[in-house]
This record gives C-alpha cells, sequence and structure tokens, in this order.
C-alpha cells in the first residue's frame, strides 16, 4: 500500500483556486488601466502599506539605503555580484553574440518594500548591478504598472524576474503586450 507524507490539493480545489487567481489578476489590470497612478497607489497601500511620494527612488535615497549595511554585507553583495557576471561571460562566450539593441534604453528594477520601506541590501545590490531607476514597488500592481503605465511609471518593453502566483498570472495575461523573459527591463520610449 502506498503511504503519502503530503499530498497536494485535489484537482478540483487547485482549478478553483487557478480561477480565483485569475479573475483576481484581470481585476487589478483593468481597475489599473483605468485609473493608473492611483489605483497602483491604492494596491501598494494595500498590498504592501506603502505610499510615497514617488515610487522611484532618488540617487540621495540610494546612497541612504546602503549606510546601515555592513561592509560584510557590501562584501556579499560584490561577491555575489561577480559569481553571477563570471558565469555569465563564462555562458556568453560559448555562444555566438548575436545581441543588438535597437533602441538605447535604461534599466529599471523594481522592488517590494520591506516593513514600509525600501529593503537596504536590495536597492545597494540593484545599483551595484548597474539599475538606472529604482521603484520600491512589488507584485502584480508593479507589473501592470510597468506593463501599462502610469502618470509617473514609463511602460516598459520587457518584464522579468520571480513572482508569487499572482505576479505570474500577471505576465501571463499581459503577454503580447510586454515581453517577459530573463532579460532586464527596459523602457519604451
Amino acid at each position: 500500500m502506498i503511504r503519502y507524507l503530503k499530498r497536494g490539493k485535489d484537482v478540483q480545489i487547485r482549478a478553483d483556486d487557478d480561477a480565483k487567481v485569475r479573475a483576481t489578476v484581470e481585476s487589478i489590470i483593468q481597475d489599473i488601466e483605468a485609473r493608473a497612478e492611483d489605483a497602483v497607489r491604492a494596491y501598494s497601500r494595500q498590498f504592501d502599506s506603502w505610499d510615497p511620494s514617488d515610487f522611484r527612488l532618488s540617487q540621495a535615497q540610494i546612497d541612504a539605503a546602503r549606510k546601515p549595511l555592513s561592509a560584510r554585507e557590501i562584501e556579499d553583495i560584490t561577491f555575489a555580484q561577480q559569481q553571477v557576471r563570471n558565469f555569465a561571460q563564462i555562458q556568453r562566450d560559448s555562444m555566438k553574440d548575436v545581441e543588438v539593441e535597437t533602441y538605447p534604453g535604461v534599466l529599471v528594477s523594481t522592488a517590494p518594500p520591506y516593513h514600509g520601506e525600501p529593503h537596504p541590501a536590495i536597492v545597494t545590490a540593484m545599483a551595484m548591478a548597474g539599475a538606472d531607476e529604482i521603484l520600491v514597488l512589488g507584485g502584480v500592481q508593479a507589473v501592470v504598472a510597468m506593463a501599462v503605465g502610469t502618470q509617473s511609471i514609463a511602460p516598459v518593453d520587457m518584464l522579468v524576474g520571480p513572482g508569487n502566483m499572482f505576479v505570474a498570472e500577471a505576465k501571463r495575461q499581459l503577454f503580447g503586450r510586454v515581453a517577459s523573459t530573463s532579460s532586464p527591463a527596459r523602457p519604451r520610449r
């Protein structure tokens, strides 16, 4: 007899959960398309308790985020980034280079607030990695805002990065309007 240590959800329960996620995300997308910045702010307050005057961090805010980090934390970020760059270079050297920048742009990156503030280590890592703009915004509202644009957030051509089932569903629903891969997001001009 088979003995299970843990079982997944029943197929119907999973299907019902998936339908709820799809409907929730569809509703958020429609709301942000209709109310733009006002909707993004409402969801940011609701989900992250975050309502700054500007979601985009200034250079002074980025510099301030670095200050509470220890020398060891900065070294760890530097080490991790060097490992990623080394691997990426080895991988790139093994392929024929076909990269073409058809239009110049900047790297835009987002990170959800952490305990009502920008997370110092994440902001520092993003800045050290070369992000030109850092938005403290997360979740479906960040994905939709960057995909469709708002008064203060320019729409991008590509979205990347991890996320929960709601973020994954938002990327799925927005596919075709915005690319979603493992490459950096770039603003449309």
